[in-house]
């Protein structure tokens, strides 16, 4: 298998002060109950209260927004730089490394004189040409025409695009040898794309990396 981390209420109490500063009770005959201060008490508190206040609702940590975390590397949202270095792993032993390079985001007019044959691409899309640099690091054989067939170009929105085939003036791709050990080869890919597209990335097996 191939693979690429406390809520408080205050209460007002009055009280009267006398002229040595020490706090008293004060009464008088000549005042009455409608005399009395006015105390408003909150709901629930009080002379009359009958019942115990509710205590507040209790606040949840895990109710509270998390902070915002990096996007893992090597994903849409953070692509692994351009002219990153690819290693890939088959069966947990490092296979082969793959470093792409954008030749040409809109290729139409070197398509068009590499080969008289070549087509036009659809209408409302253009060809783009990659460069891929394969180095193996196995004993196994690998086979970078082959191995291409795990990569495409995707854009913006992560849609995929598989390679085009038409006829180019440098050496392809699916010509290549077999690598060893130590061995490279450089090649390149066609790719048709829409002319909407404002991002190039290269991908395979979820990640993705700059054009």
């Amino acid at each position: 298998m191939k693979r690429i981390i406390a809520l408080g209420i205050a209460l007002v109490v009055a009280t009267t002060l006398t002229g040595c500063g020490a706090v008293s009770a004060v009464s008088s005959p000549d005042h009455t109950a409608s005399d009395a201060p006015n105390v408003v008490y909150p709901d629930g508190y009080g002379p009359d209260a009958t019942t115990e206040p509710a205590d507040p609702e209790p606040t949840d940590p895990e109710s509270a927004d998390p902070e915002p975390s990096t996007p893992e590397a090597g994903s849409l949202e953070n692509p692994f730089p351009a002219g990153y270095t690819a290693t890939i792993s088959q069966n947990d032993e490092d296979y082969y490394t793959v470093t792409f390079t954008l030749v040409a985001a809109d290729g139409d007019k070197k398509i068009a004189a590499a080969n008289q044959f070549n087509d036009r691409p659809p209408h409302g899309y253009h060809y783009v040409i990659v460069k891929a640099t394969f180095t193996g690091l196995s004993s196994e054989a690998v086979d970078p025409g082959v191995e291409m067939f795990d990569w495409q170009v995707a854009d913006q929105d992560g849609n995929l695009y598989q390679s085009a085939s038409v006829v180019t003036d440098e050496e392809s791709l699916s010509g290549s040898p077999s690598l060893y050990k130590g061995q490279k080869f450089t090649g390149v890919e066609v790719y048709t794309v829409p002319d909407s597209t404002t991002t190039l990335y290269m991908s395979a097996l979820g990640s993705y990396l700059a054009l």
